[in-house]
C-alpha cells in the first residue's frame, strides 16, 4: 500500500514528516512525499501519485508555508476518492471555518493534544463500524489513524520542549 503525505512545516519540523513516513512504514505502506513541483496547478505527476495512493495524509500548521499547495492535493485526493485525512492546527481551522465542517479534517492544539488524540481513535471505532456509506472516510481513519496519532504526539512535543 502506498500513503501519500503533503505538509506545510517550517524547517524545523520537517523531522515530523520523516517520523510520520516511518509510522506509516511500520504499518506496511510505502511513503510517498509531495514535492510541490508546480507553481499553479498540480502537476502531472503529482495527480499521478496521489491518485495512485491507497491513504492520503495532509499536514497543515499555523507557521508552514505551503497552505495551498496542500490543500489542493488534499481536495484532488478527495475528487480522486483516495482514503484522506488533513491535520491542521486550530488556528488554521478558526482562519478558515469552511475547513471544520469536513469529516476528514482533524483540528490540533499542541499544548492539549489529548482531545485530538481521543477524536483520532474515537473516529477510528466509528470507522470499524460503517461497512458501508461512505467507505473512504471510513478507510482514511482505519488506514491511517495510528499514523496520526503518531503525528500529534509529535507535534505537542516539539512544542512542550520550544517552551
Amino acid at each position: 500500500m502506498k500513503a501519500y503525505i503533503s505538509y506545510s512545516l517550517t524547517d524545523l519540523e520537517d523531522y515530523i514528516v520523516s517520523a510520520l513516513a516511518f509510522k506509516l512504514q511500520e504499518q506496511n505502506f510505502q511513503t510517498d512525499l509531495s514535492l510541490f513541483d508546480y507553481e499553479d496547478e498540480l502537476s502531472f505527476s503529482t495527480r499521478s501519485r496521489i491518485k495512485n495512493s491507497h491513504l492520503f495524509v495532509g499536514i497543515l500548521t499555523q507557521n508552514g508555508d505551503r497552505f495551498n499547495f496542500v490543500y489542493n492535493e488534499w481536495l484532488y485526493a478527495l475528487k480522486t476518492n483516495t482514503p484522506a485525512i488533513l491535520l491542521a492546527e486550530n488556528e488554521l481551522l478558526e482562519l478558515n471555518p469552511q475547513l471544520k465542517s469536513h469529516p476528514n479534517i482533524l483540528g490540533f492544539n499542541r499544548v492539549y493534544p489529548e482531545a485530538t488524540i481521543a477524536q483520532v481513535n474515537q473516529n477510528i471505532k466509528e470507522a470499524a463500524l460503517k461497512q458501508k456509506g461512505k467507505l473512504n472516510n471510513a478507510l482514511a481513519w482505519m488506514l491511517g489513524g495510528v499514523a496520526t496519532i503518531a503525528l500529534v504526539k509529535l507535534l505537542s512535543k516539539q512544542e512542550q520542549e520550544a517552551a
